[in-house]
């Protein structure tokens, strides 16, 4: 299973065609999507009860995170 962290943009536009595309490919496989704070969704990132979060980027991410431009 996946579980994504979606701000708000993302939410609303990209991530919800990206699961649907790839649970047409992978029915089998189960995403999740958490909605909340970037605070909250960075701490699940940190914790390892998310797999990653997809939103804006930040000057200087929490903990040990990785940013990466995805467009």
């Amino acid at each position: 299973s996946t579980v994504i962290g979606a701000m708000p943009l993302a939410r609303s536009a990209l991530v919800p065609g990206a699961v649907l595309e790839f649970a047409t490919r992978r029915p089998e496989h189960a995403v999740a999507i958490l909605d909340g704070s970037y605070e909250s969704m960075a701490d699940a990132l940190l914790r390892g009860s998310a797999d990653l979060l997809v939103g804006a980027l930040r000057d200087a991410p929490p903990g040990e995170l990785v940013q990466e431009h995805l467009f």
